[in-house]
């Protein structure tokens, strides 16, 4: 298993939101398909690895979707994910460079980003299906999450 994690914009506003009230899940309007058993499945990963790997290009998606809710539940998934920021590896990938993957003509600049994290020793957990083949095409240690919850249905 990598050491570290790498989730999805989707999956970490799960995440997100789930750590602040996972029975709060079901009413954020971009989680509709998740529910409090996928937010627990997913911090079970999450906490199987070492460390979770964020990057400003994911984090700016996230922040935009997590405060896609009522006002004062906004304010608390807007401080979780500060401090998720703060206990979490973020690392920078210039924009030129991933926008040199051939994948960046289909996947747009945040995927291409999380396509150059997902090397050494870093796992990839995503929902986009685009993007799980393009990793798992270019040899990359990736999952879907979607596989995981098929599991448990």
């Amino acid at each position: 298993m990598a050491r570290r994690l790498i989730l999805d914009s989707c999956l970490l506003v799960l995440f997100i939101v789930g750590l602040t009230d996972k029975h709060r899940i079901k009413a954020h309007k971009n989680l509709k398909a998740y529910d409090v058993d996928d937010f627990e499945r997913l911090e079970r990963i999450v906490n199987s690895h070492k460390e979770l790997v964020i990057n400003p290009n994911v984090l700016a998606e996230t922040s935009s979707l997590i405060r896609q809710t009522d006002e004062n539940f906004c304010s608390d998934v807007t401080l979780t994910l500060g401090k998720l920021i703060g206990h979490s590896e973020e690392i920078y990938i210039k924009s030129d460079t991933a926008i040199c993957r051939t994948e960046y003509d289909w996947l747009g600049l945040t995927d291409a980003v999380l396509l150059e994290l997902a090397v050494d020793d870093t796992h990839l957990l995503t929902v986009d299906v685009k993007l799980y083949l393009a990793a798992a095409k270019a040899g990359l240690e990736v999952t879907n999450y979607n596989h995981i919850k098929e599991r448990f249905l």
